[in-house]
């Protein structure tokens, strides 16, 4: 049983840490190229796993900039807050959109895109609703659509939801 590090040479920062396994079976990572085994960690007691990376075979804290690359790369895909919804109806007063924003600009507009909801009809009936929710950078996390069928030979309405 050892300590050991594995790498990514290729990761968002070189040779960035992945893993740290305290007590692991080294047997089981012989055939693992990019790993230190029982590394001196000691001047990292107080430096988060996210901030590490190998240098010649040392761990070592990263870089202020190296820091920053890992943070913004976490942030990105991390969801935005629902914190400020606009509904957006059509001329008959149906609901178009729903919108979620986590950032109030302070001139009536918002930013920051969370979630996005957007409703489509057959006359007055809602057929269905897609909703969208995006990470920090813009890109689309998840679309789920939820369609409205109803139940011939009763009154129910039925859901049924499925990804885009």
């Amino acid at each position: 049983m050892a300590s050991i590090v594995l790498y990514n040479p290729d990761g968002i920062v070189v040779n960035q840490v992945t893993q740290y396994m305290v007590s692991a079976n080294t047997p089981d990572y012989d055939q693992v190229i990019f790993k230190v085994v029982n590394p001196d960690l000691s001047a990292l007691h107080s430096v988060p796993v996210k901030w590490w990376k190998v240098d010649s075979d040392v761990v070592v804290e990263m870089n202020i900039n190296e820091k920053a690359t890992i943070d913004a790369s976490i942030l990105a895909k991390t969801i935005r807050q629902k914190r400020y919804k606009i509904l957006i109806y059509d001329s008959q007063n149906k609901l178009e959109k729903e919108i979620w924003y986590d950032t109030d600009n302070g001139d009536e507009t918002y930013s920051g895109e969370s979630e996005r909801t957007e409703y489509t009809y057959d006359g007055s009936t809602l057929l269905y609703f897609i909703v969208t929710v995006c990470y920090y950078d813009g890109t689309v996390m998840s679309t789920t659509k939820h369609e409205y069928f109803k139940n011939k030979n009763t009154y129910e309405i039925i859901e049924k939801i499925s990804g885009v």
